[in-house]
């Protein structure tokens, strides 16, 4: 069970967005599976398994914390599915997504959800940063994340289309996706190699360097840190959409919604509230109530505040509320940057450096090289200057013995 497939499975069917202003909560259908329920059996046996051999496991217990963590993970997404597709199940006034998809991904904390209003508030909709009127297509993203990988090294790496969606990394294929048909401003051009690759891909491709598997498929609880990563390197580099800023901020709080008790018409007039039109409004709204309330949207948001609260010295920090913890570890970049691992799992990792280290690995992949090959990958017109004087990297041997 992947964990693709379980957000797929809490997604609902299509519901016309016009017809919103008809009802006061839109009845969202599921696809049932009722075949599945022995799959399921099967695999919630085969987890406890895993979990009773992890205990003759002979390994570092920072390691076997990061399996217990990524068994926990699986237990929970498996009890969203088996939820979602039981046909009795009542999605809509059901506690067991909201229950484990929390114990996933966590909650927002106070000074994330202080950030959301302040950007909401003092942040107008606005073009977006570093606006041109030329647009890039799928095939020139596709050549230049294909450039971008060759240059740092990653040549093992393959840039396919897919239908629809946003542009995808899946670390487990060593594979990213762009979707057909879109148009990439130059500042999209730009901020998607610092993000897909430079977070995503990079921590997947450090990981699989190491000893341990759990490091490059992703440990339990890593999704914060992932996307945390990304969005710090957007703002570091100076190429931070201020539309994608309101966009996560909108996330956050209607996240708040739903764990305050909202319904769908009391979260979908809040982001109309906030600017929003009505079909960013709607799709913001029905992925947070999805499946009976799917508490994720916030980890962008919280994932940057954790970053930065672990990077960056305290006194640079407005508001450290709620993620103290981070302000106090005194971490760096490089920390987050082995694998794919949370803030946390990252810390403990970085104490134990010679015990989950391969004895052959090559330096690390760094977001560094994607920041200097910058004119070289993307299209010649693309204004490829990047401030990044301020990001400290690190040390470049990430992966290596």
């Amino acid at each position: 069970m992947c964990r693709d497939s379980v957000t797929q499975s809490i997604s609902p069917e299509d519901v016309p967005t016009e017809t919103l202003d008809l009802l006061e909560d839109p009845e969202f259908r599921y696809e049932e599976g009722t075949e599945d329920v022995h799959k399921y059996a099967r695999l919630d046996r085969r987890l406890s398994d895993l979990e009773e051999d992890l205990g003759d496991v002979e390994a570092p217990e920072g390691v076997k914390n990061l399996y217990g963590d990524t068994i926990d993970e699986a237990r929970s997404l498996l009890n969203i599915a088996k939820t979602i597709k039981n046909p009795s199940t009542d999605v809509k006034g059901n506690e067991v997504v909201p229950e484990a998809s929390s114990e996933i991904y966590g909650k927002p904390s106070e000074s994330t959800i202080s950030w959301a209003e302040k950007i909401l508030e003092e942040t107008d909709p606005t073009e977006d940063a570093r606006f041109t009127e030329e647009k890039y297509s799928t095939g020139e993203m596709v050549q230049t994340l294909e450039d971008t990988l060759k240059e740092i090294g990653m040549q093992e790496w393959n840039v396919a289309t897919r239908d629809k969606g946003s542009v995808k990394v899946n670390a487990a294929d060593q594979e990213i996706k762009v979707p057909e048909g879109r148009e990439f401003t130059e500042n999209e051009t730009m901020r998607l190699l610092v993000h897909e690759v430079g977070s995503h891909a990079l921590r997947g491709g450090n990981g699989v360097e190491q000893k341990y598997e759990v490091l490059g498929a992703g440990a339990g609880g890593y999704h914060a840190t992932g996307e945390g990563v990304a969005l710090y390197l957007e703002q570091e580099t100076g190429l931070s959409n201020p539309n994608t800023m309101r966009k996560y901020a909108a996330r956050v709080k209607s996240v708040q919604s739903v764990l305050d008790g909202d319904d769908f018409s009391e979260t979908y007039k809040m982001n109309r509230e906030h600017g929003f039109d009505h079909d960013k409004a709607w799709s913001m709204s029905r992925r947070a109530h999805r499946g009976g309330g799917f508490i994720k949207d916030h980890i962008y948001a919280e994932g940057k505040r954790m970053v930065e609260a672990y990077v960056k010295d305290e006194e640079e920090l407005e508001d450290t509320s709620g993620i103290e913890k981070y302000a106090e570890m005194d971490g760096n970049l490089e920390d987050l940057l082995v694998g794919k691992v949370s803030v946390d799992q990252a810390r403990k990792l970085s104490e134990m450096k010679s015990e989950y280290r391969s004895e052959d690995g090559e330096s690390g992949y760094t977001p560094k090289d994607i920041v200097d090959n910058m004119g070289k990958v993307t299209p010649p017109r693309v204004d490829a200057s990047v401030d990044d004087q301020n990001v400290d990297y690190g040390n470049k041997d990430v992966a290596g013995a």
